[in-house]
């Protein structure tokens, strides 16, 4: 926030240097980011008055300009200047600002005035535009830009120009971060005060309204009480709109802020000495009465910046019969701006939810002052008051009572704060009593205690307080964070021991990438209608008021994300892929359900472009394949693949991943179906595992496992089988025959023909055994093989075609 030293000591005083004053706020949780001292480089200028005017030529004018009661000759090109205006004016000798072009920049640098002759008339005074004075124009309306720029009526002649206009001042950024109490003068000194950094010089004015004033004419209507706690609208008639008084306009140029006129201005200069944003509505331009409601679907609104806007189903609006007129608490409308044709007035003073103002102002862009305020609480008290403020203030006709809309006084908030607690908190040994004075020096009203505990009242100023933390922090914001005393670090270092889900984590994420597989994460919120695309048998559950449409579910698995992933690479030119994810899934069942799974996808090939290989893709072998790995990485036996069918998946090339009998997991190939509404062009494998049941198995244990001396001994064998058989199940038969001396197994040829008749496959197994005890011989193996071939014969019906 920008504040203005000549306007803040109208208020209040530093009593102490300005550097100790910038220590002290950064130790409290205030910051002076900023300050800039503005020095005008005008001189021997001051408030003259238009004695007379007239036209010596096309394009100039012929003026006398008074100044302390001596009369100035002076020839202007000015055409809004009339005899009665008071103008600035520099006298000969003084200097004014000019501009040097350097580079895209313009360098202002003084430019003395001397008198002059012009068609025979003798010019001793120059008439100021803003642009003379060193005021920037982003802060002038355009009427003020176009000529000289004309002062109140109300400012004094034969003032030195510097001081009417505030124009040698200092300027403190000041970053408040979540204090909504300190983004005004009022607040912030009070703050000050509290921290003992000077005196209040001016005493808070309260205005009362009378009580014989008639009912208002006017009829406003509140439809949402919650985004909209109170709403306070004033009717002002027979104003007069016109450029604001000097004390009103200098306070706002010296800010950066724009002045506009008096009706808008004086609401401004309220909001930045009050904090309570106002708005001004032109009465005579709504149509029927006021209503605060949401918007509608497709609603538009100009606004006051002149650009046409359409709000999102659900924003907060001022309207009357005939649409929005103004978004509540972020900007009015330019359909019933003051205008200096405007006669009679409604006020607007309100508060309005935090939240939804933060929501409305991000998702249109809009970062005005009023909604900064609103955005981090305005004390909902002072609505009624304030607006009053404002209305005496217009100058016009004051007969209607005020509609005051606080269907819900704000209850007094109570929280209780424990003495060792804030002992526990801060680490050091403070008293009670310590305690107790920080937080009433920080405006906290006690309202009992005892040797435990002590219970404070929070003023509605401060809605950034709501819990006991918030009040042990403000403890060492009084306090003082640098009368803490200084510790070294204890030398016990406590050794953090991660849980078994992280431990688990950790591993998944080791095996994986291992694999050559790459871990990404997706957000939780996915599209609704883009996972209707999906047969997953999971009710997902909604958003309520999602930021963005394409986010208003979470997700139900993690596949429709990693697809969304492989997607985008494709399209960027990346189609080899082998992604990974753990993440969180949600859905309803009888209750709400989250929990952690594990997906994979893979697509595209293996490796490409070698010039002695052929281009290999990924298949579902090979992510059977990895399966098999993950599982032996894990320690984790009695796995299985059982055939069965999911509409997400090819119906020949899928198969669920069993635990024994449990269900844990499944993989296959997306089906082609769904890919094609996706337009991908390539064939994806995919697999999704329950983390959860994985936790309950997993044993973090590491054991070694010494590496035999002896030689290992490798035996092929081919078995005959019918097609339908699983080779997953003549594996577990060769492990089971085999026993402690099996130590590596795996497929490497499949075989169809007529050799061995239809309907018959061969599937050829290589097989090492090694034993840490003794070089293992042929006649150590041959009873293996022999049992392996009775039981195929007897379980499966087949034969051994070859053993080597």
């Amino acid at each position: 926030m920008k504040v203005s030293r000549r306007w803040l000591n109208e208020i209040f005083r530093f009593e102490r240097d300005i550097e100790d004053v910038k220590d002290t706020l950064l130790n409290r949780g205030l910051e002076i980011e900023e300050t800039f001292e503005r020095k005008s480089l005008l001189s021997n200028a001051f408030v003259g008055k238009v004695k007379s005017i007239k036209k010596i030529s096309d394009a100039l004018s012929f003026a006398e300009i008074e100044v302390s009661g001596k009369v100035y000759p002076s020839v202007t090109g000015a055409k809004n200047v009339k005899p009665g205006d008071k103008v600035p004016v520099c006298l000969p000798g003084g200097t004014i600002y000019h501009y040097e072009k350097k580079g895209d920049e313009e360098i202002p640098v003084p430019y003395r005035i001397k008198p002059m002759e012009f068609n025979g008339y003798k010019s001793e005074a120059v008439l100021l535009s803003y642009k003379e004075m060193g005021i920037p124009d982003k802060v002038l309306g355009e009427e003020d830009k176009k000529g000289i720029f004309i002062l109140p009526d109300d400012t004094e002649v034969g003032v030195d120009l510097r001081e009417a206009l505030w124009l040698n001042d200092t300027i403190f950024e000041i970053k408040t971060y979540n204090r909504a109490d300190c983004l005004s003068l009022w607040g912030i000194s009070y703050e000050f005060k509290r921290l003992g950094l000077g005196k209040i010089v001016k005493e808070y004015e309260s205005v009362s309204i009378p009580s014989d004033l008639k009912d208002m004419s006017f009829e406003i209507e509140v439809l949402d009480d919650k985004l909209c706690p109170r709403y306070v609208g004033i009717i002002i008639r027979d104003v007069k709109v016109r450029k604001a008084p000097l004390k009103i306009l200098r306070k706002l140029i010296t800010i950066g802020a724009r002045p506009v006129n008096n009706i808008v201005d004086i609401t401004n200069v309220l909001m930045f000495e009050y904090g309570q944003p106002l708005h001004a509505f032109d009465l005579d331009k709504i149509h029927g009465k006021l209503i605060v409601r949401r918007a509608s679907k497709g609603e538009k609104i100009r606004t006051l910046d002149d650009k046409l806007r359409e709000l999102d189903e659900g924003m907060l609006v001022i309207a009357d019969e005939e649409g929005p007129i103004a978004i509540a608490g972020v900007m009015g409308g330019k359909e019933t701006e003051v205008s200096h044709e405007t006669k009679n007035i409604l006020l607007e003073s309100a508060n309005f939810l935090p939240s939804s103002i933060s929501v409305t102002k991000r998702k249109l862009k809009i970062n005005s002052e009023a909604a900064v305020r609103f955005e981090k609480g305005v004390d909902i008290r002072k609505a009624l008051e304030n607006g009053w403020r404002a209305s005496l203030m217009f100058g016009g006709s004051l007969n209607e009572k005020p509609f005051d809309f606080y269907p819900e006084p704000e209850k007094e908030k109570k929280i209780k704060v424990r003495f060792e607690r804030v002992r526990k908190i801060i680490g050091v040994d403070i008293s009670n009593s310590d305690i107790i004075d920080s937080l009433r020096r920080g405006g906290f009203e006690l309202k009992n205690t005892n040797e435990k505990e002590a219970t404070f009242v929070i003023k509605p100023f401060r809605p950034d307080i709501s819990q006991e933390i918030d009040l042990i922090e403000e403890v060492i914001r009084y306090r003082g964070i640098e009368n803490l005393p200084y510790t070294l670090p204890s030398p016990e270092i406590s050794v953090f021991t991660p849980d078994k889900r992280r431990k688990l984590r950790k591993r998944i994420v080791n095996i994986l990438t291992s694999l050559s597989m790459d871990e990404v994460i997706t957000l939780s919120l996915i599209d609704s209608q883009y996972l209707s695309l999906y047969p997953i048998e999971r009710e997902p559950i909604e958003v309520v008021n999602p930021l963005r449409t394409d986010q208003n579910v979470l997700r139900t698995s993690l596949i429709p994300l990693l697809l969304k992933v492989v997607d985008r690479n494709i399209k960027m030119g990346n189609k080899n892929l082998m992604l990974f994810e753990i993440g969180k899934v949600f859905y309803k069942e009888k209750d709400f359900v989250e929990k952690e799974e594990l997906s994979g996808v893979i697509t595209g090939k293996i490796r490409e472009n070698l010039w002695m290989e052929k281009d290999k893709e990924f298949d579902f072998f090979y992510l059977k394949g990895i399966a098999s790995k993950f599982f032996e990485e894990l320690k984790i036996n009695e796995v299985k693949l059982v055939s069965g069918s999911n509409k997400l998946f090819h119906p020949f090339r899928y198969a669920t991943i069993q635990l024994k009998d449990l269900k844990i997991g499944e993989m296959g190939e997306i089906h082609p179906a769904l890919l094609e509404k996706l337009s991908i062009p390539q064939r994806i494998y995919a697999f999704s595992i329950d983390f959860e049941t994985l936790l309950d198995v997993f044993e973090d244990k590491k054991e070694y496992e010494s590496i035999s001396k002896f030689p290992p001994l490798t035996f092929d064998i081919a078995i005959v089988v019918s097609e339908d058989t699983p080779s997953g199940k003549l594996m577990e038969i060769i492990k089971q025959e085999s026993g402690e001396i099996l130590s590596d197994i795996h497929i490497f040829d499949l075989y169809r023909g007529e050799n061995i008749g239809s309907g018959k496959k061969s599937i050829a197994f290589r097989l090492t055994f090694s034993s840490k005890e003794r070089t293992l011989e042929d006649k150590d193996i041959f009873p293996i093989i022999d049992r392996i071939e009775k039981r195929v014969q007897k379980e499966l019906s087949g034969s051994l075609r070859k053993r080597n």
